[in-house]
């Protein structure tokens, strides 16, 4: 299993990897701590005392040893550059990350560095035997534009899910 996560998602990502054993983890615009990024949001706040889940994925990272790789929209608007770095930087296992100058938090993936960065971290994912299928959901064009081989995509709920070359129903 390779998990991909972006903005929330990133820290169910890293919070999933702590838990199984994963072969790669993809983040993109992940933070270090949700405590952090609405502190930065709404300083005048005591916002560590109103969230029920902190999402704190900085003090779970180090126990993640599967490699890693980060996108980052350097014009990030909602996620800071800084709080992202630091999650990356606390990573146990192998990890790179990517900053994608001009890009936005709702536009990262409009930009070809994007799906260049991905193709070349699956690429070397499946050279080193990790993956052997792509199950995703919602990620149209992820097969073309990342170049991958033996993907199924999922789309809307899972007891439908069915291969999209033959429409064998997958169980």
């Amino acid at each position: 299993i390779i998990l991909m996560g972006r903005s929330l998602g990133s820290a169910v990502a890293t919070y999933v990897a702590k838990l199984r054993h994963v072969k790669a983890v993809v983040l993109i615009s992940p933070f270090d701590s949700l405590i952090n990024i609405a502190q930065e949001h709404y300083p005048i706040f005591p916002v560590k005392l109103l969230l029920k889940h902190p999402f704190e994925s900085v003090k779970i990272a180090k126990e993640i040893a599967a490699p890693m790789i980060t996108i980052i929209a350097g014009q990030d608007q909602i996620i800071s550059n800084e709080r992202s770095v630091t999650l990356v930087e606390h990573w146990s296992g192998e990890y790179n990350y990517v900053i994608i100058k001009d890009a936005g938090h709702n536009t990262i993936s409009n930009y070809p560095q994007y799906w260049d960065t991905l193709k070349l971290f699956l690429s070397e994912m499946e050279k080193r035997g990790a993956i052997q299928s792509v199950i995703t959901q919602n990620i149209d064009g992820l097969d073309e534009k990342a170049g991958l081989k033996n993907l199924i995509e999922i789309h809307g709920n899972r007891t439908k899910l069915r291969c999209i070359e033959c429409n064998e129903r997958i169980t």
